[in-house]
């Protein structure tokens, strides 16, 4: 969910990294965390601020694991775990993958097709890496991924009123 940080403060975050003299605004797209768009010259990269509690490890794992799968997803750059000017929430700054929104373009129903096809493709390639457990990730040791669920029932069944109650609180559903 987005917490309203503003461009001021990812601006004192990055200021003593590798980072500084980019120029930073605000992403309103999407629902679930803070996004900035970082640009200097031709590079553009995003910083994506996680939920509260959320590792950034873990995802730098996940990355990690699909770049390997070859999943076009965006190579972690740098993170950072607990800032205190993020209300102790940790981040990542990401690379860019160049691109437009399917939604902003004029496409003929067999560009959307090839579009979902090759799509399925990746998600394909997403669940196949393999993580300990059923569920969130929540944890990790070294290099693999450990879920917090035991089995289907543990994770879906027994906290299905959980995350119904936690997809109505961020107005998902």
């Amino acid at each position: 969910m987005k917490t309203g940080i503003d461009v001021n403060t990812i601006h004192k975050v990055i200021s003593n990294s590798e980072f500084i003299g980019y120029e930073i605004t605000n992403v309103a797209e999407g629902v679930s965390t803070d996004v900035f768009r970082l640009s200097k010259n031709s590079i553009v990269l995003y910083l994506r601020v996680l939920p509260k509690e959320e590792k950034a490890i873990l995802q730098v794992i996940a990355h990690r694991k699909m770049k390997d799968k070859n999943v076009n997803v965006p190579e972690v750059l740098f993170y950072e775990e607990d800032v205190a000017m993020l209300d102790n929430r940790s981040y990542m700054i990401v690379s860019e993958i160049a691109g437009t929104s399917v939604k902003n373009c004029n496409l003929s129903n067999k560009e959307k097709e090839k579009i979902i096809v090759d799509a399925g493709k990746q998600i394909a390639l997403v669940n196949s890496i393999i993580v300990k457990g059923v569920g969130w990730i929540d944890n990790n040791l070294e290099n693999e991924l450990i879920a917090n669920g035991q089995n289907y029932d543990d994770f879906a069944i027994n906290n299905l009123s959980n995350m119904l109650n936690e997809l109505e609180t961020k107005n998902i559903i």
